[in-house]
């Protein structure tokens, strides 16, 4: 018996013909169903790709044409926006780098919260988590409060500032000391200036081994952070306050985080 040709799709010229649903096998309805879930998910993986851009590649692109150093980029609370964390402050951008904004974001959901000096106090902390205590650090007997200190010895407002790291000392405050890279200080003028005059000033053991090291991670660290003015202090909760502060003064400040 001649078989059927056109009851099995293909017709006597060998086309194939697309059959109703009805008339589908068991097995290329399975076929069928799995080329249509490998479809939808490399959709979906294409799809979550574009929403989420090359760092890497977004991060190099913004820092050339904006011309400043960007340490750390993450999304921000808007969708589509971006916060560049960069020594110049906090920047936001779309995620091609075709937009910046300079500027404080607020969150106005529950109240006002600022959601821009949040992060900058948190990204702070997280800088100084990854930069190990050195030498140059006056610990308290009895301490309260830690706070770190860039600063040198050639600023006006640091002249008496042995004398407050005591009183400080005395009140339950340690500090750490770290450098603020000055432009018209040369490497070797910079390194003799922190690894023998500063110490020598504070009655500090800071040893001549590792000192390049410690310069070097610090100073950047201090890039990083923006520090470019002697003294600058940053709290416990991560503000950053420029200028001399007395004893009193930042007891005070302590106080109230």
């Amino acid at each position: 018996m001649e078989q059927d040709s056109v009851s099995n799709g293909i017709d006597n010229d060998g086309l194939v013909h697309s059959l109703p649903v009805w008339c589908w096998s068991a097995e290329s309805m399975v076929v069928r169903l799995f080329l249509f879930v490998v479809s939808l998910t490399m959709a979906l993986v294409a799809q979550a790709s574009s929403s989420h851009p090359n760092e890497q590649q977004m991060l190099q692109r913004i820092s050339e044409r904006l011309g400043i150093e960007i340490v750390a980029i993450e999304p921000s609370s808007v969708p589509g926006l971006y916060r560049l964390d960069t020594s110049g402050g906090v920047f936001y951008s779309d995620e091609r780098g075709d937009y910046a904004l300079l500027g404080t974001l607020f969150d106005l959901r529950s109240g006002i919260v600022n959601l821009t000096l949040q992060q900058q106090q948190t990204f702070r902390l997280k800088q100084l988590s990854q930069t190990p205590t050195h030498s140059l650090y006056v610990r308290a007997p009895s301490a309260r409060h830690e706070l770190q200190l860039f600063t040198d010895l050639s600023c006006q407002e640091c002249i008496t500032f042995r004398r407050d790291l005591k009183a400080l000392q005395n009140a339950g405050v340690s500090i750490n000391l770290l450098p603020v890279p000055r432009p018209q200080l040369s490497a070797d003028r910079l390194r003799h200036h922190w690894c023998h005059e500063m110490p020598e000033h504070l009655d500090l053991d800071l040893p001549e081994e590792g000192c390049d090291a410690i310069l070097e991670q610090q100073t950047i660290l201090a890039s990083q952070l923006g520090v470019h003015r002697s003294p600058t202090w940053i709290l416990p909760n991560g503000d950053m306050v420029s200028g001399y502060q007395s004893p009193k003064q930042l007891l005070k400040l302590l106080e109230h985080l």
